[in-house]
C-alpha cells in the first residue's frame, strides 16, 4: 500500500520587537589641579594641569573634577586639530577660551588633600569642596579689563 501525502504549508513569520538596552558604562572622572603633571585619569595624584585638554578627551557622561585655584584658557577655541588631538602651540591671546563639551559635567572647589581616597562625588557631599575654583578670562595684566 502506497501512501501519498500532500501538505501545503503556509509560513508565518512573527517579528517580536526586542528592546536592546546597553548597560551604561562607567563614566570617566578626570582630575585637574593647577600644578598637575599627569594624564588626569585615575586619581588626584595623576591630575593634569590642562583643563581644556581634559575637556577634549571627555565624552558625554564623563566628569571633570577641578581643584581649587584659578584657571585661564591657554588655547584659542578655533584651532583645535582633531586629526592629531592637539591645540596650536601659539597662545591665541584674546581669542583663548574654554570650550565645553556637551554632557560632560564639571565640578570645582575641591581640596584634594581633604578627600578620602576612593570616594566618589555623591559619597562625600561637601567635605573636601571648601575651595574656590575660578575659570578666568583675565588673561593679560591682572585686574586690567582693557587687555582681555
Amino acid at each position: 500500500m502506497k501512501i501519498k501525502a500532500s501538505f501545503t504549508h503556509k509560513a508565518v513569520v512573527v517579528f517580536t520587537p526586542v528592546l536592546l538596552v546597553a548597560a551604561p558604562g562607567r563614566a570617566d572622572v578626570r582630575y585637574v589641579t593647577a600644578t598637575g603633571a599627569g594624564t588626569g585619569t585615575g586619581s588626584w595624584a595623576n591630575a593634569s594641569d590642562d583643563l581644556q585638554q581634559m575637556l577634549y578627551e571627555s565624552v558625554q557622561g564623563d566628569e571633570i573634577w577641578i581643584a581649587e585655584g584659578t584657571y585661564k584658557p591657554i588655547y584659542t577655541a578655533a584651532n583645535y586639530d582633531y586629526a592629531s588631538s592637539s591645540f596650536p602651540t601659539a597662545d591665541g591671546g584674546r581669542d583663548n577660551a574654554f570650550v565645553l563639551v556637551e554632557g560632560v559635567r564639571i565640578y570645582g572647589g575641591f581640596v584634594p588633600a581633604a578627600i578620602p581616597s576612593g570616594v566618589t562625588l555623591p559619597d562625600f557631599g561637601t567635605a573636601g569642596r571648601d575651595g574656590l575654583t575660578q575659570l578666568s578670562g583675565d588673561i593679560g595684566f591682572v585686574d586690567d579689563v582693557s587687555d582681555n
